[in-house]
């Protein structure tokens, strides 16, 4: 926050994107978690045995007036209510800010939810929208690669200037799968 406050009293303007997944960790891919663990964080081949039997090989079924459903795999996803759950996911995106090519934007994640904060100096204003917006291009990527889904109508941004005018310049411009978010 009070790198926030720094840039504001240099009239510079912070944009803070809060992203939302849509079942953030249900949508964890097995084996995209499981070779990120084994290149990215190194885990040793024991370590990675004991994860692949942690996460796959399990199933469920629905019971409804004392009907069950049928019994299906399961292909994605952390067992819901773990406490590996959350830790998984941050290992799951940890390489989330390689994505941005700028260095402008700083990632703050905690448990699923993600907020993008973006600086923006007073004299970059005039490219801003489009520098922003590539860089959602390659953060949307990244998304579609790893198997997570933004939910847009749950994403918001979050503008902090001294100069009410500069509002006008993103409202409705910031995008996300061509749709503006609020």
């Amino acid at each position: 926050m009070s790198q926030i406050t720094n840039y504001l009293n240099n009239e510079d303007i912070v944009l803070v994107i809060f992203i939302d997944f849509t079942k953030a960790f249900d949508s964890i891919s097995h084996d995209v978690l499981l070779n990120k663990l084994k290149y990215q964080f190194k885990f040793s081949s024991n370590a990675i045995e004991w994860f692949e039997s942690y996460l796959k090989g399990r199933s469920q079924y629905v019971v409804i007036n004392n009907s069950n459903s049928d019994i299906i795999n399961i292909q994605h996803g952390v067992p819901q209510g773990s406490i590996l759950g959350p830790l998984l996911f941050k290992l799951y995106i940890n390489d989330i800010h390689t994505v941005f090519t700028k260095n402008l934007i700083d990632v703050v994640m905690f448990a699923d939810d993600l907020g993008l904060t973006i600086h923006i100096a007073k004299n970059e204003l005039n490219n801003a929208v489009n520098i922003i917006n590539n860089e959602l291009i390659n953060f949307q990527d990244y998304c579609t690669k790893n198997q997570l889904f933004i939910n847009i109508k749950k994403s918001k941004i979050m503008l902090f200037n001294k100069n009410d005018i500069i509002k006008d310049i993103f409202h409705g411009k910031i995008l996300i799968n061509n749709e503006p978010l609020d």
